[in-house]
């Protein structure tokens, strides 16, 4: 990814937007020089280049000198060129001026913990005694998929994220600890199997973040709001089970019911300053259902809520998480790993059916409506639409996939967050938007696949939806998209990198 050649476009939607300056926290030194506008829209790579776009537009945002073309749409257009100012801590306004800023980590991004109670029963015992009341013990604890898997743990051990678990014999166990199933009768939401139990630990990148992962999400924005005039008191970190989904998340007791406290507590501690909430990935869809539940009526959210900032969100789903699911695909680990191990991970996880391409407006389950995500040639050339994909995990024997994709279906993000919005997101990279499998149980291992512009996780159609947000919300929509950078580096670029901690820093008060 070359960071050096990056692009960059911005664009401001809807109403509401700041004409002036912003309000930092941060102030300059009296003999610096602030950006000039210039005229000539010349391409200075070794200069910092920002173009800002103000009036509404359906334009792709796009920047001169990339391969995509020039800037497009109606509205004044100003380039800004010149070296970018650097704050020293020394120069920072300091705590009473800045706001407290939420970190929603990533897919992957918290820490689980795990303790194992009687969770096998040997299958040899299961056999000798089937007509004996312990038919319901096996029938609720399964076998163990390797004999040398352990039954229990006298205390918690570290299950995500464990070096050790990617190892082929260790593999199987972790997969069918870390697995989740449909809830028992009367629950319909996602819990661990039978004796298997999991808590929270934290998030992996600290609230502080860490020196020794110099190069990670919010240790990089946590470097340079320090440069700012940000103290530790005002940076948090959300730790959330990642592998649920907005059905679980928002039951009584669970994780949107934390952070509403965490949030609610921070804005009295502060004297009423609103947060900021910053979401990556799928923390950024996390932020957007948590806007949008019921938990959080407009009063609460107008009080609370100073802005929203987001990364690589993803807002209308990616084909990419289908096709891992169906392919039971690990970044290329499953070629040396338990396939069957790492199937029954992947279709247990059910926040990866809640990133499933969502079906259109007004199309229901099963109904055909919106492109093909999924074709089998094998079932007479059979095409599955977003939401026909539930059919399609029942074709492929994952029937409990299914139940969870059904589950999520109607936390699909419809509604905007309705609250000012800066939306980050990059393109012009190759990304999977169809899969056709040729067997009829989808076990293909080399499917043929069709890519089309995203940011290789993402398609672009669904990073850039935010900027639709703009007509169906009062707030400010502000959308930012960059050139070639992967899905979660954002913060890698230095220009992207920039642009995110003025957007968190605006405004500030």
């Amino acid at each position: 990814m070359p960071s050096s050649s990056a692009h960059r476009s911005s664009r401001s939607h809807g109403p509401g937007l700041p004409n002036g300056p912003y309000v930092r926290c941060t102030h300059y030194p009296s003999h610096f020089t602030p950006y000039q506008p210039t005229s000539p829209l010349v391409h200075l790579p070794h200069l910092y280049r920002r173009t800002l776009v103000r009036g509404n537009t359906k334009a792709a945002p796009v920047v001169a000198g990339s391969p995509m073309g020039p800037p497009q749409g109606p509205g004044p257009q100003v380039l800004r060129l010149g070296p970018r100012p650097k704050a020293t801590a020394a120069e920072a306004v300091r705590f009473k001026r800045c706001t407290a800023v939420f970190y929603i980590p990533p897919l992957t991004g918290t820490e689980l913990q795990a303790k194992l109670d009687n969770k096998y029963v040997l299958a040899v015992l299961c056999r000798a005694v089937l007509y004996s009341y312990y038919v319901v013990l096996c029938r609720t604890r399964p076998s163990a998929p390797r004999w040398w898997c352990p039954r229990r743990t006298s205390s918690w051990f570290r299950l995500w994220v464990n070096l050790e678990s990617v190892l082929p014999w260790a593999f199987p166990c972790f997969a069918d600890n870390m697995r989740l199933v449909p809830g028992y009768p009367g629950d319909s939401g996602a819990v661990s199997p039978p004796g298997v139990e999991v808590r929270l630990g934290p998030t992996l990148e600290s609230p502080r973040g860490d020196p020794r992962v110099a190069e990670g999400p919010w240790s990089s924005v946590v470097r340079e709001l320090r440069q700012r005039g940000w103290t530790d008191e005002l940076l948090y970190t959300h730790a959330y089970d990642w592998r649920l989904s907005p059905p679980e998340w928002s039951r009584a007791g669970g994780s949107f019911q934390q952070l509403h406290r965490d949030i609610t507590t921070a804005v009295a501690a502060s004297g009423g300053r609103r947060v900021v909430l910053l979401g990556l990935s799928l923390g950024a869809s996390y932020a957007v259902s948590f806007l949008t539940s019921p938990l959080v009526d407009p009063t609460w959210r107008e009080k609370h809520i100073g802005r929203l900032v987001t990364m690589s969100g993803v807002w209308t789903g990616t084909p990419r998480a289908t096709w891992d699911v169906l392919s039971g695909r690990l970044e290329g680990l499953e070629a040396v790993l338990d396939r069957g191990a790492a199937l029954q991970l992947l279709r247990g996880l059910p926040a990866l059916t809640w990133a499933f391409p969502s079906p259109p407006p007004g199309v229901g389950p099963g109904e055909a409506g919106g492109p093909a995500v999924i074709t089998n040639t094998a079932r007479g050339g059979r095409s599955y639409g977003p939401a026909q994909l539930g059919q399609a995990l029942g074709d492929a024997g994952a029937e409990e996939t299914a139940a969870f994709w059904e589950a999520a279906l109607p936390y699909t993000l419809t509604s905007p967050p309705n609250v000012p919005t800066h939306c980050f997101y990059s393109y012009g990279l190759r990304c999977a938007v169809h899969v056709t499998y040729n067997t009829a149980d989808f076990s293909d291992t080399q499917p043929a696949v069709r890519y089309d512009d995203g940011d290789v996780t993402v398609p672009h159609a669904s990073l850039a939806a935010c900027r639709g947000w703009a007509v169906r919300q009062m707030a400010p929509v502000r959308s930012y998209s960059y050139f070639g950078v992967v899905h979660g580096m954002l913060t890698s670029v230095p220009e992207a990198l920039h642009d995110i901690v003025e957007a968190i820093a605006s405004e500030a008060a």
